[in-house]
This record gives structure tokens, C-alpha cells and sequence, in this order.
């Protein structure tokens, strides 16, 4: 299990743009990464249920995560149906607490984290809400 320590949240940044997840893997120590194309991650979702990926209360686990395939794209199903909610910012840290991951390979954690971050920033700037440094650290803590 990987220890994080405090530079890795100087790790953590905005990429300021949607994210881009990647759609082909590269040589690893342990074979072949494989990355789990869009339509396959969509059809997936429909299986389980736009009801149960939108309900920010039910816990959703993503093994062998990459760089998010998954975790980013229900968080960003999640965030848009709490657009014009009142409870945008809490509700939006629900969303992102009840959402799950394991990866072994410490780039792509990174990359996820930093997916998923700036996610969390894009959307809050769609509610039109001014984001305090406290949201910012609760969003980084969360996926710590």
C-alpha cells in the first residue's frame, strides 16, 4: 500500500481543462496496461443504472482504476445532476466521498487524482461558485 507523504499534495494540481483519459496502455514491470475504451465505461454504466450513478449516496468501487475511467466519469455524471442544487459544494463532496479506486501504478493514482481534481474545480466554476482554499483541501484529502 502506498504511504503518501506531503509532497504528494504539491502533486495535486488543476489541469484546467476537461480531463483526457488515456485510451491505449503501455509496458509495465508486470506485462501490458489496458485502458478501458469510452463505450465499453458508457455501456457499463447504463448496465448498473443511471439511478444508482447519479445517487451520491451509494459507494461505487472501481478496481485497477488507471487514470479514472470510470471514477471520473461517474463523478462528472454526479456533478452535473447537482448543478443548481442549493447544496452544491456538500453535496459535491458526498459525491466524490462515495467514490472509490485502486491502482498500483503510482503515475496513473496521479494522474487520476489530478483528473478528478480539476473535474471537481470545472464544475464548481459551471455553479457559478466561488471555490475557498477549504474546498480545495477537502476534495485533495478525499482521494488521499
Amino acid at each position: 500500500m502506498y504511504n503518501f507523504k506531503d509532497e504528494d499534495l504539491e502533486t495535486i494540481i488543476d489541469l484546467e481543462q476537461h480531463p483526457v483519459l488515456e485510451i491505449s496502455g503501455e509496458e509495465d514491470e508486470d506485462g501490458f496496461q489496458i485502458f478501458t475504451p469510452e463505450f465499453i465505461v458508457n455501456d457499463m454504466i447504463k448496465m448498473v443504472g443511471m439511478e444508482n450513478i447519479k445517487d451520491i449516496s451509494k459507494t461505487i468501487l472501481e478496481p485497477t482504476s488507471g487514470d479514472g475511467a470510470f471514477t471520473v466519469r461517474i463523478l462528472e455524471m454526479r456533478l452535473n445532476s447537482l448543478l443548481g442544487d442549493n447544496e452544491y459544494l456538500r453535496k459535491s463532496l458526498i459525491s466524490l466521498s462515495t467514490i472509490f479506486s485502486i491502482e498500483m501504478d503510482n503515475k496513473l493514482m496521479a494522474k487520476q487524482r489530478n483528473n478528478i481534481y480539476t473535474l471537481l474545480l470545472i464544475y464548481a466554476k459551471k455553479a457559478n461558485l466561488a471555490i475557498s482554499n477549504d474546498y480545495k483541501v477537502c476534495s485533495i484529502l478525499n482521494k488521499l
